[in-house]
């Protein structure tokens, strides 16, 4: 809802853009199209990552520590945080003249306690497409180290974007931590890129026949 549609003589007016927002941007989650999906604990675990949730203290000791680092799917994150008092202030992004603050959250991202997807059934790809944008190796690495946390064994990059499901000259590109260990130092896509490319009913006949 732009500023433009919103009524600000309704005394609602910031619960409505809330709504809004939150219609707008709301995940849906696998289970809102497939309701029967069963579900799976999480295999995802790094130690590093975890925070202690103390459920009792005496005097000044710990009686009990449960370790857990996933993420609830109602966790969300404020969108913005400065608090503008006026429009004339640097930066400032105001939604009426007031500069009236209002609260814009998103979800928040992490691992959750539950996965969908057995990980040694999962076959993940990997495409870059569209133009080069800094940082995209960076992204591919981290992808690949992060199924393979999870526990996914076959992991492949499509090359050349969406082309690659259909070029048959082009082939896929087995991808693990010690493949792309060093790939974010190179610039570029180390999986190449380009634009356009099949249909999406070439592209979902490509991917069923991997």
């Amino acid at each position: 809802m732009s500023a433009a549609k919103i009524d600000f003589t309704d005394p609602d007016w910031k619960v409505k853009f809330q709504e809004d927002f939150e219609t707008r941007f709301n995940i849906p989650h696998l289970t809102d199209v497939f309701p029967d999906s069963p579900s799976f604990p999480s295999t995802f675990c790094l130690q590093s990552s975890r925070t202690p949730v103390v459920e009792e203290y005496s005097a000044d000791f710990q009686v009990e520590d449960k370790w857990h680092g996933y993420i609830n799917n109602n966790d969300r994150v404020l969108l913005k945080v400065i608090h503008y008092s006026s429009p004339t202030s640097a930066g400032a992004e105001c939604i009426d003249k007031d500069c009236t603050w209002v609260e814009q959250w998103v979800h928040r991202a992490g691992p959750r306690e539950k996965i969908y997807f057995e990980p040694e059934n999962v076959k993940a790809a990997i495409l870059t497409c569209g133009g080069l944008c800094p940082g995209l190796n960076d992204v591919i690495r981290q992808v690949v180290i992060t199924l393979e946390i999870y526990g996914v064994k076959k992991i492949v990059g499509i090359p050349f974007g969406y082309r690659g499901f259909s070029d048959e000259d082009l082939s896929e590109m087995e991808l693990s931590r010690k493949v792309i260990q060093n790939i974010h130092l190179s610039g570029g896509s180390y999986l190449g890129v380009s634009r356009g490319g099949p249909t999406v009913t070439e592209i979902v006949d490509s991917m069923e026949i991997r």
